[in-house]
Order: structure tokens, then C-alpha cells, then sequence
């Protein structure tokens, strides 16, 4: 299958200023994104509105897409994604993948099973999802918020915003992961954090170890290990 990477990278961030370029276990951000998409994708491009971020793109080996004016500052993925997939080399494709920079842990596993996923069935879109962690005591509310507790509830699940495949026609023509042939990638919790805050990029750095690559079990062992 011919998948077009494709990389989103604003430069303006409310929550956490220049995250996508911030130092992650020894390189931007976007490098972790960049990495994964060079080794299962057939074509890689970055979307930016940032001279910056395009900068620290090329200089890890990505192509880059400038949004025009319509597309900076809040503007949709849908568009954005649109755009880039029109502007891209050596198109049409089968398909287009997203990879948000702030999903750094997502791997080229996690990228090759959602790509089989797609072939395997009648998928127009695969999106990688996490199962939501409820808390063990659940309540509903009645009259006047009187709690009641509440009842035994099937297993749910949310994207976790590391992967959204979908098939270029698909892409082009209605634009929705979301439709009725939208398939499930189930990920781990440790490789599903979405880096939003100042606090998710310190959780992210304390899941490195010592020579900057991802082990999720590395809190364990510091917490573990002898003073």
C-alpha cells in the first residue's frame, strides 16, 4: 500500500509555546514523528505555517509544505491534511496517514498494523484508539444530584490522536475518519500520551532512558532503584 505521511505542525501553541520544536530525549518534537513516518511511509511531508518548524523539518530529512494564509493559525486538520495530500509528490496514493507530533511514542509497529488493518478489511479509515481509564468507583446523578452508584459498563475506548489512516479517495472526497467504515487500532497506555501540557512533556521525558529512547518502564526502575 502507498501511504503519504503526512506531518502537522502549527507554530503557534496556546497551552505549551514551541512544543513541536521542544527537546525530547536529545531532538525536536517533531523529529520522533518524522522518524516514524521516513520508515513506513512512501513519501513524508511536513505542514507548517512556522519557517522555524520547517527548518528543523528539512533538517531531519523531510519535505516540507507551507499552508497558505487560509490555513494558519486554528484552521482544521481536515484541510490541512487535504492540502498537503494535493501538494505532495509523486500522488495519488492509497492512503494518508496522520501523525501529530505530540504523539512521540507511537512506533513503526503501532504505524504497520494500523496500515494492516486497512488492507485486511473494508476500512476507509483506521484510527488508533486507547481504552479509557475509568475510575473504579462510579457514580450516576438523580434528583438533586443524589449519587447512585453506577452499573457494570462495557469496555470504551478514545483515540489517543497517534494514527488517523484513511484512504485517499476517501480523504479527498468527504474528508471524515469518523464513518461507518471506520476501523479501531488499539494502542497501550504508555505509548498513547499526547503531549497537550507542560506536565504531559515532563511525564514524557520521565519515560526516556539515560540515552534518550523511550522505556516505559523506566519509572519503575528509578523508583526501584537502590540510594
Amino acid at each position: 500500500m502507498k501511504v503519504l505521511g503526512v506531518i502537522t505542525a502549527r507554530g503557534g501553541s496556546k497551552r505549551l509555546p514551541n512544543k513541536n520544536t521542544a527537546m525530547l530525549g536529545g531532538k525536536p518534537l517533531i523529529a520522533w514523528s518524522i522518524e516514524v513516518g521516513l520508515a513506513t511511509c512512501h513519501h513524508v511531508v511536513l505542514s507548517t505555517d512556522s519557517e522555524f518548524i520547517a527548518g528543523v523539518a528539512r533538517q531531519h530529512g523531510c519535505k516540507v509544505i507551507m499552508r497558505p494564509p487560509e490555513l494558519c493559525g486554528d484552521a482544521d486538520h481536515v484541510s490541512v491534511v487535504i492540502h498537503a495530500a494535493r501538494n505532495a509528490e509523486d500522488g495519488p496514493y492509497n492512503a494518508v496517514l496522520l501523525l501529530q507530533p505530540t504523539s512521540p511514542f507511537r512506533d513503526e509497529r503501532d504505524v504497520v498494523a494500523a496500515q494492516k488493518v486497512m488492507e485486511d478489511t473494508s476500512a476507509d479509515s483506521v484510527i488508533s484508539v486507547v481504552e479509557f481509564q475509568k475510575s473504579d468507583t462510579l457514580f450516576t446523578l438523580g434528583h438533586a444530584n443524589r449519587m447512585r452508584g453506577a452499573g457494570e459498563r462495557d469496555t470504551v475506548y478514545t483515540p489517543n490522536g497517534a494514527i488517523y489512516l484513511i484512504k485517499w479517495d476517501h480523504l479527498l472526497e468527504k474528508g471524515d475518519w469518523y464513518d461507518p467504515h471506520a476501523y479501531a487500532y488499539v494502542m497501550p497506555p504508555e505509548r498513547s500520551l499526547d503531549i497537550d501540557t507542560h506536565a504531559d512533556f515532563e511525564a514524557a521525558r520521565a519515560m526516556l532512558d539515560d540515552q534518550g529512547r523511550f522505556d516505559p518502564g523506566v519509572i519503575a526502575k528509578k523508583v526501584t532503584a537502590p540510594a
